[in-house]
């Protein structure tokens, strides 16, 4: 990775950041609360462009890719869990859970919308993608900027490295397996950095649609799980199954369903790996090749 791309990474990552602090300066001044049905309108369209931008990977690509991509990410979400289980102990807690089924529902008709019109062809409008992820972030520091009572400790800022950590142990104990490069799980559900840098990286195609497709994956099925089972996963787990998405795309699920504890630790987690993807993915990729 060159130093003009590790340069628009930070940058990327201190947009978003501000954004979001704009949002909780206003919410705290004003005293303004979020509709939750406005994340809702938020975040469906960005799940429908998303998906359209992906069927055609999905439907293009053989079947041991696809299969391979969910080992990866499956196992890394699943250690990733266990190890921000095993770091905070129960500490890091966020309102009682509530399912969000009319929420998830929406959600699920997005995906399968955005996944049957790309593979009709029909063109992804990417230009809305950038404002509708400031617009969402935005809406999550009014959330947070709301809500007075809310303190940082330092289990948020540890929880991210507790979910790499995990998401990286898995993808090593795969590696004599398979021989895909443990940097596609050092991606953390970053699939528009980890897979074209793959690409370049290696110039294998196979390589770069797992990287591609494997964070794909990771982070449809956090959209699909927590809110459909936020009542019996702890907010720690919740939020490491997420990966760098958690401070955007999935942002509003966390709100949603664990509150405003919840968006905090989720917005923390994913800004943090979000700053250490990039410098990770090229990292583990050229010790181990």
């Amino acid at each position: 990775m060159s130093a003009m791309e590790l340069v628009e990474s930070v940058l990327t990552a201190t947009k978003y950041i501000v954004d979001m602090l704009v949002g909780f300066a206003i919410a705290r001044r004003l005293g303004i609360r979020v509709p939750s049905q406005l994340f809702t309108a938020t975040v469906v369209p960005l799940i429908l462009i998303v998906a359209m931008l992906a069927a055609p990977a999905f439907t293009r690509e053989a079947l041991g890719v696809i299969l391979t991509s969910f080992v990866y990410a499956i196992l890394p979400m699943a250690s990733s869990a266990l190890a921000a289980l095993a770091l905070t102990r129960g500490r890091l807690t966020g309102e009682t859970a509530r399912p969000s089924h009319g929420f998830a529902a929406s959600v699920i008709v997005a995906l399968l919308a955005g996944f049957a019109l790309g593979a009709a062809g029909l063109p992804a409008p990417t230009w809305l993608i950038d404002p509708l992820l400031l617009l969402l972030v935005f809406l999550a520091g009014l959330e947070l900027g709301s809500h007075r009572e809310l303190r940082f400790d330092l289990g948020l800022a540890t929880l991210p490295l507790a979910s790499l950590a995990g998401s990286l142990a898995a993808s090593l104990a795969l590696y004599p397996l398979t021989g895909v490069t443990p940097a596609v799980a050092a991606g953390m559900g970053w699939y528009t950095f980890t897979g074209p840098y793959l690409y370049t990286a290696s110039g294998d195609p196979r390589l770069a649609a797992i990287g591609f497709l494997a964070n794909l994956i990771r982070e449809q099925i956090a959209i699909i799980i927590v809110p459909l089972a936020a009542h019996r996963i702890p907010l720690a787990a919740a939020v490491a199954l997420g990966g760098v998405t958690t401070m955007d795309t999935t942002l509003p699920i966390y709100v949603a369903t664990y509150g405003p504890r919840g968006a905090l630790a989720a917005a923390t987690h994913g800004a943090i790996l979000t700053l250490l993807v990039p410098i990770l993915v090229p990292l583990v990729y050229t010790l181990l090749h």
